[in-house]
């Protein structure tokens, strides 16, 4: 069982194509990468953060981590990173 990717699903992905404009979202943004992915790379998140108007940017380098961010430190430091938001929104 696989996947087909039509041309048609490809051009639709132009048009959510982000990097070309300003990201219109003013609120609180947490990047975290693992210094092992293989799929993106930090070039890619530095462009996100120049697109994005918000002031309250952190990009957390996690070092081991790969694309999936699922080892049990990896899921500590994305729920800690939750709670911080949650704490910095509704408080």
């Amino acid at each position: 069982r696989g996947f087909c990717f039509t041309k048609k699903f490809f051009e639709d992905g132009k048009s959510y194509f982000m990097l070309d404009r300003p990201i219109k979202f003013i609120g609180p943004v947490r990047l975290l990468l693992g210094d092992q992915d293989e799929y993106i790379d930090i070039e890619r998140l530095y462009r996100l953060k120049d697109r994005l108007l918000s002031d309250d940017i952190t990009l957390t380098l996690i070092k081991g981590a790969n694309h999936h961010l699922s080892a049990s430190l990896d899921l500590r430091k994305i729920q800690n990173v939750l709670a911080e938001v949650f704490k910095e929104v509704y408080t």
